[in-house]
């Protein structure tokens, strides 16, 4: 029982909610500023794929990456 209780599994595979790609990346700072979203996504390796990419990060996306 304590070794349950000492273990934690998370899991690798990335996932996105139902949400802006913006929110996505603030999700554990609420109400973040845009300079941190962008240190959060250099952090998580996607800026240059946002950059890239045509849509924004106030574009909506379902989960797993499907756009609206």
């Amino acid at each position: 029982d304590a070794l349950n209780r000492a273990i934690s599994w998370v899991p690798q595979e990335p996932f996105l909610f139902s949400d802006t790609i913006g929110r996505n990346l603030g999700m554990g700072a609420p109400g973040a500023p845009p300079e941190t979203l962008r240190t959060a996504a250099a952090v998580a390796r996607v800026e240059e794929e946002i950059e890239r990419s045509p849509v924004d990060r106030g574009r909506h996306v379902e989960g797993h990456g499907g756009q609206n």
